[in-house]
């Protein structure tokens, strides 16, 4: 009883911390997830958060990880992509310690390699901006907006 009360609990957390990660794309290496409420543009570039989760562990400093968060900025006019900051962690899915790395800074753009995970979460994140920018320009041009009898 208590094994499956903590089975129970265990998947319920794991659940709620997967809660923010939408599916994106999977290989054989690993599968790709997006949160999209960290999507963040500047003209055609859109900064998110980007997880992946590898199938087998890799390894950085002799310390082995099964997952790392990025966050990556992407040029939508070009095709190119920027890792900001990445962090490494010794479980699945963002779980477990954090693997201590020596490099902070920026990585210079890079073109995204077709058909690649990268590109799978390039092309999410600029149809996403896209996505926005219609919604915004929907908005923008409902009729009555600028009505002043029209209701608040």
């Amino acid at each position: 009883m208590k094994k499956t009360l903590w089975a129970v609990m265990l998947a319920m957390a794991s659940a709620s911390a997967c809660a923010d990660w939408l599916e994106i794309e999977s290989n054989e290496e690993a599968t790709v997830y997006a949160n999209p409420a960290s999507i963040r543009k500047v003209g055609d570039v859109v900064k998110m958060w980007v997880l992946y989760d590898l199938r087998k562990p890799d390894s950085l400093h002799g310390r082995n990880y099964w997952s790392m968060k990025s966050n990556d900025s992407y040029d939508c006019s070009t095709d190119k992509t920027q890792r900001l900051h990445t962090l490494f962690y010794a479980g699945n899915m963002g779980s477990g310690n954090v693997i201590p790395t020596q490099y902070t800074g920026r990585h210079p753009w890079n073109p995204v390699v077709e058909d690649s995970l990268s590109d799978a979460v390039r092309k999410f994140a600029c149809e996403e901006q896209q996505r926005e920018f219609m919604h915004e320009s929907v908005i923008q041009e409902r009729p009555g907006d600028n009505d002043s009898s029209s209701p608040m």
